[in-house]
């Protein structure tokens, strides 16, 4: 061996033999550090715990900042509460904060829950489009629900697509398309969804809706029998199209992309139809979040009528007694959301709720009312995660708010729903094959 090279790695020998010592010891103190507790562990625990909390919540999109600080349920005057038991859509701590639906009975108890996992239901995603597997994860929503009576339920995965669910857990049927945001049962005991389809480049499609740069969604009006049967489809862009209103996308300069956003399919009833002069039985009121739009068409697809810019980013338009439509105004932006109603028929529009400037209420997105039956409505606050009900007067008589994911966020609530069943029918649920 050349005895220059040989004094050159004895000269630097002592440095790896120093480099190699220092790895040991750094080795063996983590393990030490890990085992017995020593310093640093409880700084590097509480940065670790810190950075999980941090890329959860960066994967979370249901997570909001909370604005109540309490949770469960709260009575304000039990005897104006409309009796009967309260659906609730939202993710829940005891399933690791997975998407769920839950009865609770007017004192908070937990009376069913049905876990939804999207993972489990779709494991592969039934689309080709360019979002085909945006949608087919566990941290997707719940967003639109039927409840039948012996605990078969009906319910949206959001842009996933519907499923029906017995009370065990079990999948009856799921559609593979894509459908969102609500469900609404008729007189004849069929469904009404909303529905979106991608229009890609390439599409034939494209030339139908000149002005418009694929990608955009088409969105579409759905009737499904109790079976799972798709009985109908109504494309709303055909029929802005075919009524002259595309104008009204380009108001808002939208041209690709979520162009309507529908987020209400409800139909007409027969009882209600000769309070509408404008309308007739089986007419169909959606809702554009984007257009900030509600409209009117009948079975056709055709526009009978409709309301623009009167209300912000709305959501659940009703068809109420007395010819009035009945909207949850998000009014995004403007820190205040309102129940509002707009009578077709002569345009004039009045606030239900708040009835004063103390109550508040405000979500910028989701949300839901329901009439009930004594007069009450039951108003989902989705961003806030409560759920109340007030009186005809705007008196709040009963309140649920979800239990905070931490200190900061709180999960959505998508829906609240009373339902008037008797909890001894629900306890049967599932013990008969």
């Amino acid at each position: 061996m050349n005895f220059k090279k040989f004094k050159i790695y004895l000269d630097i020998l002592p440095k790896y033999l120093f480099v190699i010592s220092l790895c040991i010891l750094a080795f063996g103190y983590g393990v030490a550090t890990n085992r017995y507790k020593l310093f640093p562990y409880h700084i590097m625990e509480q940065g670790t715990t810190q950075l999980k909390a941090f890329f959860k919540i960066l994967k979370e999109p249901y997570l909001r900042p909370i604005r109540y600080n309490e949770s469960g349920v709260k009575i304000y005057n039990r005897e104006k509460i409309m009796p009967g038991v309260t659906l609730l859509t939202s993710f829940w701590s005891e399933t690791g904060w997975t998407a769920g639906i839950r009865l609770i009975d007017l004192e908070g108890k937990i009376l069913h829950h049905w876990e939804v996992k999207p993972k489990e239901i779709w494991p592969q995603s039934p689309y080709t489009d360019h979002t085909k597997n945006s949608k087919n994860v566990n941290n997707n929503f719940v967003h639109g629900t039927y409840l039948y009576p012996n605990g078969d339920i009906i319910f949206n995965i959001s842009f996933l697509g519907p499923v029906r669910m017995n009370s065990k857990g079990e999948v009856l049927w799921k559609i593979p398309y894509r459908t969102h945001h609500s469900v609404f049962r008729d007189d004849d005991g069929n469904f009404w969804v909303a529905g979106i389809k991608w229009v890609e480049p390439g599409d034939d499609r494209i030339k139908l809706f000149p002005g418009l740069s694929a990608p955009f969604t088409e969105e579409t009006i759905l009737k499904i029998s109790p079976d799972g049967t798709i009985l109908k489809e109504i494309s709303v862009l055909e029929s802005l199209y075919k009524g002259n209103y595309q104008h009204l996308l380009y108001q808002y300069n939208v041209r690709s992309g979520d162009l309507l956003h529908l987020n209400d399919v409800e139909v007409l009833n027969r009882k209600l139809a000769k309070d509408f002069p404008l309308f007739d039985y089986g007419d169909i009121v959606i809702s554009s979040r984007h257009l900030n739009l509600i409209a009117v068409l009948d079975q056709s697809g055709k526009i009978k009528w409709l309301s623009m810019g009167i209300f912000t980013n709305q959501h659940d338009p009703d068809f109420e007694q007395n010819g009035w439509i009945t909207v949850f105004d998000n009014r995004t932006g403007l820190g205040r959301t309102m129940i509002r109603q707009i009578n077709p028929a002569s345009n004039e529009v009045k606030t239900l709720y708040p009835t004063n400037l103390d109550q508040e209420f405000y979500t910028k997105i989701g949300g839901k009312h329901q009439k009930l039956n004594n007069g009450n409505r039951l108003i989902t606050e989705s961003c806030a995660g409560r759920v109340f009900e007030i009186s005809p007067e705007g008196e709040t008589v009963w309140e649920w708010i979800q239990q905070p994911f931490d200190e900061k966020d709180v999960p959505e609530v998508l829906e609240g729903t009373r339902y008037s069943f008797e909890e001894k029918d629900i306890a049967k649920w599932g013990s008969e094959d």
